[in-house]
């Protein structure tokens, strides 16, 4: 299998497979996910904040946090209080 074979493999999985890849470490399955959204998120955030600038600080701060998000199987009581008072 050569590397172009694993980037068309990663390029065919759906997003929550990626996610929960990227979530146990997976350093490809993070690429696509910022390959796939990267642009759109930018041009979303631009049109929010109206600067280039600033759209690329605060979307280099969203992939910079991503690692830090909840690990499939790990109980957060913060998450679990916020989605009690959001109900």
């Amino acid at each position: 299998m050569t590397c172009g074979d694993r980037k068309a493999d990663y390029e065919q999985k759906s997003e929550p497979v990626l996610i929960f890849e990227s979530l146990a470490g997976d350093q490809k399955a993070s690429e696509e996910i910022v390959r796939r959204y990267h642009g759109r998120l930018l041009y979303y955030i631009r049109r929010i904040l109206g600067t280039s600038a600033d759209a690329e600080d605060v979307l280099q701060d969203v992939w910079l946090g991503i690692p830090n998000c909840q690990k499939p199987g790990h109980s957060d009581s913060s998450k679990e209080k916020t989605d009690l008072a959001l109900r």
